[in-house]
């Protein structure tokens, strides 16, 4: 077949711009030989032929595109190496093992001299003893892979900026971790209640390590949530959970039943990955900042609120009324005060009952609230918000002289000491 085996995969595109050089992947591709990028096209190739030993030449492979992963992927590689190089050499610092010192010299062929250059140098060998039985040799070989990933996950979310090593998924907050996952669901799509405890659990929403999910990530989770059935079925038993439910919270319809077996959908691997893709796009800090800002308080409707609202609605007649004046600009923001209509009343969680009162000159709410066990409005809120915007009320307190409505409560009406410190003053005018 042309001398190209069949044991090779065909490209996805005939037009080698279309698809990843390395993966085949068609998504979120970027060109190789970029013209108006040249400077970082020679970085990227320069990284490429240094870490997986593959150079490319625009003369000789054409075009060629890579994508946003295998980007990624470089980068962890990267800093995998520059880790292993940090170790190795404060291990070779601190080792207290003796080392012997190898002499390198010319090496005679045919008795003659080798007549490249000279290749005199020293190489130091450290002799270090190690103990190894079969079980932990199987048990090191086999956790090798994931134990490395894990390590240049970790390195890369240490390397990352220090402001963002602080932004975490607050689970302690129900409403604004459900508000996060909406928001992030508006991105990639639904995501499943199961998926979203399976990345919870795993301790995937701290320090930005959504964004570095991979497929063998992603088998690390599944592992885990197949080790933590028992732990989670006896933690929900404790909350008074029906076994049923809590299967499905955590490992969804499919796998309820059998939990050991548990595996994530193609599907639902495909929206993890999305995730990752997102978060690495545009930061967890811009999701946790759409989550706040959609910040609502939860109101619940309460059963006999036109009553309230009724009642409400005549506190504010009667407080205007007891402060009437015979003036054209009273009459007129009296006939305007709200109507029964406008005002929603409402229960918020923690059981207050409040009222959203409508102005119909402005149409801006204020909120009143109604003492406990009591039909007692506080309408204090409203009368300074028609006060700022629209009429100021003064009524003729006890004392004498005009005082502003809202502040009359706030002030004593018995003018006793002002009537001390003026006769003291009379008194040492007189004197």
């Amino acid at each position: 077949m042309n001398g190209i085996s069949v044991d090779y995969p065909t490209p996805p595109s005939a037009n080698p711009t279309k698809y990843c050089r390395f993966c085949y992947s068609q998504f979120r591709i970027k060109p190789l030989f970029a013209v108006d990028s040249a400077d970082q096209s020679r970085a990227l190739l320069s990284r490429i032929e240094s870490l997986i030993q593959i150079r490319l030449d625009p003369d000789r492979d054409g075009a060629s595109a890579i994508c946003h992963t295998c980007q990624q992927k470089l980068s962890e590689l990267e800093l995998f190496r520059d880790r292993c190089q940090k170790l190795h050499e404060a291990v070779l610092r601190c080792r207290p093992f003796p080392t012997l010192e190898l002499q390198l010299e010319k090496v005679q062929s045919g008795g003659q001299m080798s007549s490249q250059g000279d290749y005199s140098s020293s190489l130091s060998v450290s002799i270090e003893p190690l103990v190894l039985d079969d079980y932990e040799f199987s048990r090191a070989e086999d956790s090798f892979e994931s134990e490395g990933e894990e390590t240049v996950l970790n390195e890369t979310c240490r390397n990352l900026n220090a402001t963002e090593l602080s932004v975490v998924v607050d689970r302690s907050d129900a409403r604004k971790n459900n508000r996060f996952w909406q928001v992030l669901s508006r991105e990639v799509g639904p995501i499943p209640m199961h998926v979203r405890h399976a990345l919870e659990l795993s301790g995937r929403c701290r320090e930005k390590s959504l964004a570095f999910i991979s497929p063998s990530t992603i088998k690390r989770i599944e592992e885990s949530m197949r080790q933590s059935v028992q732990m989670l079925a006896d933690q929900e038993e404790l909350l008074g959970t029906e076994p049923k439910q809590a299967m499905v919270k955590y490992y969804g319809e499919t796998h309820w039943d059998h939990p050991e077996r548990f595996c994530f959908s193609l599907e639902e691997k495909c929206t993890i990955l999305s995730i990752a893709s997102a978060i690495q796009l545009k930061g967890i800090r811009h999701y946790l900042k759409a989550a706040k800002v959609e910040t609502k308080e939860v109101r619940e409707k309460v059963e006999n609120g036109r009553e309230l609202a009724e009642i409400l609605v005549t506190k504010i007649r009667e407080f205007y009324q007891a402060r009437a004046s015979a003036t054209e600009t009273f009459q007129t923001f009296f006939k305007q005060l709200p109507k029964v209509k406008q005002c929603r009343v409402y229960r918020t969680p923690n059981g207050t009952v409040h009222a959203a009162v409508r102005c119909p000159m402005c149409k801006k709410d204020s909120k009143a609230t109604l003492t406990a066990n009591t039909t007692r409005w506080y309408i204090l809120n409203y009368v300074r918000h028609c006060e700022r915007k629209h009429f100021q009320v003064e009524v003729e307190p006890a004392g004498g002289g005009r005082k502003n409505a809202s502040k009359l409560k706030m002030e004593t009406s018995t003018p006793k000491p002002e009537r001390k410190r003026v006769a003291r003053s009379r008194s040492r005018s007189r004197g």
